[in-house]
C-alpha cells in the first residue's frame, strides 16, 4: 500500500519548500551531483517507502556507502552528458567502414554537433562503464548489503553480456 501525503502536509513537515527562503529536509539531503540524481531523490521524497524490508535495505546500503571508501570517480558534467546522449535515442545504423570514415572526415573538416554529442557520449559512457566494472571487480557481492548486491548483480550481468564484450575490452 503506497504512503500517500498531500503537498500541504509535505510543506508543513518541512519536506519541500513553500518559498525560496524555507529550510527543508529535502535541501539538507539534496547534495546530488547530477540532474538524474536530483530527480531520483525527489522521487524518493515524493513516494516514501512503506515496506519495512525495503527501508531496512536502503538504510543498510546508505550505511555501507558511508563506512566504505568506494573508489568510483565520476563528475557531474560527464554524467549529465551521458544522460543527454542516452535520451537522444540515436540508434546507430549499419554503416560500412568507408561510410564511417567519410563521416569522420566531414566532421573533422566542418564539424557537426550531432557527431560531437555521439562521440563524447560514447567516450563518457565507456569511462562510466569502466568505473562500474572497477566497482564490481573490487567489491565482492558477499560483502555488500542486499540493495547493493542487486545492483552489483545487474551491473556484472550487463558488463559480462556478449553485447558489452567489445566495450569491456576497451577498458
Amino acid at each position: 500500500m503506497p504512503f500517500e501525503i498531500d503537498r500541504q502536509t509535505l510543506t508543513d513537515l518541512g519536506i519541500f519548500q513553500a518559498t525560496e527562503s524555507d529550510d527543508t529536509i529535502f535541501n539538507i539531503f539534496k547534495g546530488t551531483m547530477t540532474y538524474g540524481g536530483h530527480d531520483w531523490l525527489k522521487q524518493c521524497f515524493d513516494n516514501p517507502l512503506t515496506d519495512t524490508q525495503q527501508i531496512t535495505e536502503r538504510l543498510s546500503a546508505i550505511k555501507y556507502l558511508q563506512d566504505v571508501d568506494i573508489k568510483v570517480e565520476y563528475d557531474k558534467n560527464s554524467c549529465d552528458f551521458i544522460e543527454h546522449y542516452l535520451k537522444l535515442d540515436n540508434k546507430p545504423d549499419n554503416v560500412s567502414a568507408i561510410r564511417a570514415i567519410e563521416k569522420r572526415i566531414i566532421y573533422l573538416i566542418k564539424g557537426n554537433n550531432e557527431y560531437y554529442i555521439i562521440q563524447r557520449g560514447i567516450q563518457y559512457t565507456i569511462a562510466l562503464l569502466q568505473q562500474l566494472h572497477y566497482f564490481t571487480q573490487t567489491h565482492s557481492p558477499r560483502q555488500l548489503p542486499e540493495l547493493l548486491k542487486g545492483l552489483h548483480t545487474v551491473i556484472s550481468g550487463i558488463l559480462e553480456s556478449a553485447e558489452f564484450k567489445p566495450a569491456v575490452q576497451l577498458f
